[in-house]
Order: C-alpha cells, then structure tokens, then sequence
C-alpha cells in the first residue's frame, strides 16, 4: 500500500479549498435570492395595509358625510340645532358645507388634498305613488323631493326630510414603493342617507 506523498496532500487540500469557495458564493447568490423574494413580498404587505387603511377612510367619510347631511337639512334650524354646536352645522348644510365636512375628518396618514367629495340630492323620481302619503298630503316630508330639480338659496326642497341626501367621497392613493404600482390608485366610495330634519 503506498501511502500520499505531501504533494498529493496538497493537490487534496487546495482541492477542498476551492470547492468551499464555489459552496460560499452559491450560498450567497441563494441568500440575495431569497431576500430580493422576502423584500418584494414585504413591501407588498406594506402597500396592500396602506391601501386598505385608505380605503377604509374612504368608506368611514362618505358614510359619516351622509350621516352629517341628514341631520343637518333644509328645516334643522326649526328646533334649534342648526346652530355651530355639537357637531352640527350653523343653517341648513349646503354641497360645500359637507364636502368639507367629509375632507375635514381625513386622519394621520391621508393626505386631505388628494381627497375630493360630491354632493348630490337625487329625486326620488317624477311623481310620487299612488299609494304614498304624499297622494293626501302633499306637503309631508318627503313628498317634495319627486318635483325638486335644485338646491340653493331659494329651493331648499331637495334638502329637506325625507329626502335623499348622497355623499361619493375618493382619495388618489399613491404607491410608495412604484414597483407595486405606477401613478395613483382612485379609491371611491358612496353612501346615501334619507334627511331627517
């Protein structure tokens, strides 16, 4: 049996240091792999949380503009609660009163001028029905908002009780991370309330 001569333990060992080196640099390429995977799959996380939380202010706004419009009709001074106070507004609420209402409960994190709110008070069509209570007396609450067309300094009809009130607030979301997404993301949300008062 012949036994290794040194330089055939050389040969052996500068072997086995090569074959580490190419063992550390495929390990080093997998780990760049695998991190590039878990920083997109991170910042996706990211993007899709900040997305939802503005979608969710979209939501809570248009909801809470619609409440406020309600309470705040063409006949809310007549029992005094249209006075500044508590939340309600001073007179009847017009377009612009809600629409900064809406804008004005955008939170930490939303950017109130990318946020914009419209205003409407559709009718509730061309003649109310047969059966309604507006077939006996016209004047309840309500039975104006079929022939009402405008709301403004002298036809508050369409902003009284009984009608329909509706808010559409939308944010442009834009992405911090552009690889998820270019240009900005309109998120929109409706809502529509009956006015009480």
């Amino acid at each position: 049996m012949r036994t290794p001569t040194a330089s055939t333990n050389q040969k052996r060992a500068a072997a086995g240091r090569g074959w580490r080196a190419r063992e550390r640099g495929s390990t080093l390429v997998e780990f760049g792999l695998s991190l590039m995977v878990l920083m997109t799959l991170m910042l996706g996380v990211v993007e899709f949380s900040r997305s939802l939380y503005a979608y969710h202010f979209v939501s809570h706004a248009a909801r809470q503009a619609a409440r406020w419009a309600a309470v705040n009709g063409s006949t809310c001074g007549d029992d005094g609660s249209c006075v500044g106070s508590d939340g309600m507004n001073n007179g009847y609420a017009t377009a612009a009163d809600i629409q900064n209402y809406a804008i004005g409960l955008a939170p930490t994190g939303i950017n109130s001028q990318n946020v914009t709110a419209a205003v409407s008070w559709p009718k509730s069509g061309t003649a109310p029905p047969s059966n309604s209570l507006c077939s006996t007396y016209p004047t309840a609450p309500g039975c104006f908002c079929y022939t009402s067309t405008t709301i403004g300094n002298a036809d508050t009809d369409a902003n009284g009780p009984g009608c329909p009130v509706q808010v559409k607030v939308s944010y442009d979301f834009h992405f911090i991370f552009p690889f998820v997404h270019s240009g900005a993301l309109q998120l929109s949300s409706t809502a529509q309330s009956v006015i009480t008062h």
